[in-house]
């Protein structure tokens, strides 16, 4: 099974319940989706909502991080090979968790 695509999507989503913490009210939320498709049509699904407050990476840099220069390295691998993949995704991402757990995510899936 080996992958042939990997998709990268910036959408938002709105919340069925807003949420209300100390300083403000959040009713949507902007999200990087991830779609890993293979050569036997499975489609491994991943996502991620970075803030910097929390994890020290915003939206835009995790989408930049998941650029098809990034993750290129992967097109061609059979995703049986995933214990190797992951140990790559330390190496490729250690600054960017929203961009590496994306990916871990949808590879896994």
């Amino acid at each position: 099974m080996k992958i042939t695509r990997i998709e990268v999507i910036r959408d938002g989503l709105d919340l069925l319940r807003p949420y209300t913490i100390a300083y403000k009210t959040t009713s949507a939320i902007d999200v990087c989706l991830v779609k890993v498709h293979t050569d036997t049509k499975h489609i491994g699904l991943g996502s991620a909502n970075p803030s910097p407050y929390v994890v020290g990476e915003d939206m835009d840099a995790c989408i930049a991080a998941l650029s098809p220069e990034n993750t290129e390295r992967f097109i061609g691998r059979d995703i049986r090979d995933l214990q190797m993949m992951l140990h790559e995704l330390h190496e490729i991402y250690p600054r960017n968790p929203g961009a590496k757990v994306a990916l871990d995510l949808a590879f896994y899936d």
